[in-house]
């Protein structure tokens, strides 16, 4: 039986930013961003929610303004960003994004991700709702 993304489960992703700029489709390389499925207090993400029950190999298309994107990512938002290395957020994303990867999380890792849920409030600053 193959292994799908459930609750708590850590798992792997390449995030590849496909923005288009000025006509011309730019792909950069992918980003790896690890996290444990599952953990925020206010509970699934959208993004989580479209990522349950993938497996490793499939694919997700986002394509969704950076306003939606703070929605849909959730407590991830800040994550994706960093892993992207963006300085500065596009008006809208357009991501592609792999399942590179599903483990059991120990409880070492469910503990410290859950503590850096709730230490962030998903938007990373950029929304001025001064978090």
């Amino acid at each position: 039986m193959p292994v799908t993304i459930t609750m708590m489960k850590k798992v792997g992703l390449d995030v590849t930013d496909c923005s288009k700029k000025e006509g011309e489709r730019r792909i950069g390389s992918p980003a790896k961003l690890d996290f444990i499925y599952g953990v925020a207090s206010d509970g699934l993400t959208s993004f989580e929610l479209a990522l349950n029950g993938k497996g490793e190999g499939d694919r997700l298309i986002v394509n969704i303004s950076v306003l939606e994107g703070q929605r849909y990512f959730g407590h991830l938002f800040s994550p994706v960003v960093q892993a992207l290395g963006w300085q500065i957020l596009p008006e809208t994303l357009h991501l592609e994004i792999a399942v590179t990867s599903i483990a059991d999380a120990d409880h070492r890792e469910i503990v410290r991700s859950i503590a850096e849920s709730v230490a962030q409030c998903g938007c990373g600053g950029s929304c001025g709702c001064g978090c």
